[in-house]
């Protein structure tokens, strides 16, 4: 599982091999500084992705932390976002996004959940 970290932006391409290909994204770059603002662009033409959230307790000073999902898809396949820990996005573990140009937007809502946009 590829851990996604250090970047401001970051295109996923579903490799289609597995039958879910999944990425955990790292709450703070390789200085070990918490980002402010993260946008991945995610296709899932070859198959669905799963992206999986730091928890919010493990950011170092970063509470204002914006996550941009944007999904591109030319399939069925979705893009979920799962939380870790005990954490939440409003009052689930998870999101979807089913629709290709579909994207969320998440910021850190309290000390265990997620805020969520979302838009087509």
């Amino acid at each position: 599982m590829p851990t996604i970290s250090g970047v401001v932006s970051k295109n996923i391409v579903a490799t289609g091999v597995l039958l879910d290909d999944t990425y955990t994204l790292a709450p703070y770059d390789s200085n070990g500084v918490g980002y402010d603002f993260l946008e991945l662009i995610v296709n899932t033409t070859l198959g669905p992705v799963t992206l999986n959230l730091p928890e919010i307790s493990d950011f170092s000073g970063a509470p204002s932390t914006e996550i941009r999902v944007v999904a591109t898809t030319g399939a069925a396949d979705t893009v979920t976002i799962s939380c870790s820990g005990t954490d939440k996005i409003g009052s689930a573990t998870t999101d979807t996004l089913t629709t290709n140009g579909g994207n969320a937007v998440l910021t850190v809502a309290s000390s265990s959940s997620w805020s969520i946009v979302k838009s087509a």
